[in-house]
């Protein structure tokens, strides 16, 4: 956008606004169009562009609305200087284009990550696997990796102008590389990745129980350069719900992949996703959820209510479970994440943890630090840490979060260098 003369405004001053939506859940889509509607209200002059999920799925719905000018969809998103052409030249509200078939993804190179301490790099888009619930392979399509070649050139790049933190990303990012035949093509692309002469690490997006193998758990273990945090999706721990959910797991071999981890990295953070309410969900189903999360060693949950999404096998199944059970064992399993939540981060008391200084700051001013395992910890700002991965030793938790101090041979080493410097 700014190689076509355009530079970042507020909303309320804005001639163009972009809307990228998701469409994972109706609340996702509800939001979405409270925005759109927020936006034009806010600035009646702006043109507004929708792209994304929810117009992938549902163009009708935007090309329909009053305060859009411009609707595409996801593949569009790497043509975005043909959308704004095709918006200036008035040649209608939707904007599509031939899509390609076979072939890898579309990349678009970061050449800069404005306003963020950590770098996100898209390795994979879309999906192939048929869970019942899930709307994403129909409005992403097949799974499609970036060659590995262009992720090195991208991390490389990002590495060069000092981000310490690479956050590999994509929707199923543990498939990485099968398109183009490399079964380990993951593996393959970590190795490549930390061979990297920079002093950085990575963190691993969400991964599938079944990607996680015995040889990725060690290479993680092993190396000093990848995040010690995974984020497992779980969704259920009853087999009967996995089962209609067409999750290709059961709950002994989640079991045996989360210990496993722990096993052999014991500090690591370990997230899951839950969905609550799933049509036909007993209360069995949900106290075998319950019981499993209870049993082992997570450290943080995502939590989400049953949300029907048109398209998919999952909204035709009956029964649907009262809104009134749904919220109930929500909030029971927020009550035991959270225990889980403490237990984990209370165990770090007084030691020091490897962590990336965000530009976060909190309510009193803090500087917030991410350690390794996906603990945030405030700590005192000093703006010369911002970016930098330090030694953070934690010293207090309470309901506020988690406080700590920027170990003194990190405060050593900044006034050494400022000394040089000057020198």
């Amino acid at each position: 956008m700014r190689e076509m003369g355009f530079v970042p405004s507020s909303s309320s001053e804005a001639d163009l606004i972009i809307v990228n939506t998701c469409t994972v859940t109706g609340k996702a889509d509800a939001e979405a169009r409270r925005l759109i509607r927020s936006y034009h209200r806010e600035n009646k002059k702006a043109r507004i562009m929708v792209t994304g999920c929810y117009p992938e799925r549902e163009p009708e719905l935007f090309t329909d609305m009053p305060e859009v000018s411009l609707v595409f969809g996801n593949y569009e998103k790497y043509h975005l200087a043909e959308a704004v052409r095709f918006l200036n030249e008035g040649r209608g509200k939707l904007f599509r284009l031939e899509r390609e078939r076979g072939g890898s993804t579309p990349v678009l190179p970061l050449t800069s990550f404005s306003g963020h301490t950590r770098a996100f790099v898209k390795i994979q888009e879309g999906c192939d696997a048929n869970c019942s619930y899930c709307i994403v392979p129909k409005v992403r399509g097949r799974s499609r990796s970036v060659p590995l070649s262009l992720v090195i050139r991208e991390v490389e790049s990002l590495l060069s102008q000092g981000f310490s933190e690479i956050v590999l990303t994509g929707i199923h990012i543990g498939v990485y590389g099968r398109d183009f035949g490399e079964e380990k093509g993951f593996l393959t692309l970590l190795r490549a990745i930390v061979e990297l002469p920079y002093q950085f690490r990575v963190r691993l997006s969400s991964l599938e129980p079944l990607e996680i193998t015995p040889e990725l758990i060690q290479f993680v273990a092993r190396s000093e350069k990848i995040a010690p945090h995974f984020h497992i999706p779980l969704q259920s721990g009853s087999d009967r719900i996995l089962a209609k959910m067409r999750r290709p797991y059961r709950s002994d071999k989640y079991r045996e992949v989360v210990l496993a981890i722990r096993e052999l990295i014991p500090d690591a953070g370990i997230g899951a996703d839950v969905i609550v309410g799933f049509p036909g969900e007993e209360e069995e189903d949900f106290m075998a959820t319950y019981r499993l999360i209870e049993e082992l060693p997570l450290t943080h949950l995502h939590i989400f209510s049953f949300s029907p999404r048109p398209g998919t096998e999952a909204f035709h199944m009956k029964p649907a479970l009262p809104k009134t059970v749904i919220k109930e064992r929500v909030k029971k399993l927020r009550t035991l994440a959270k225990e889980k939540m403490l237990a984990f981060r209370q165990g770090f008391i007084g030691r020091e943890l490897s962590s990336v200084v965000l530009s976060k700051r909190d309510e009193e001013g803090r500087l917030v630090a991410l350690s390794g395992n996906y603990i945030p910890i405030k700590v005192p700002y000093e703006p010369s840490f911002i970016g930098r991965i330090v030694p953070v030793r934690i010293v207090e938790l309470n309901d506020k979060g988690v406080f700590g101090i920027i170990s003194s041979s990190a405060t050593k080493e900044r006034k050494e260098g400022l000394k040089v410097e000057k020198g």
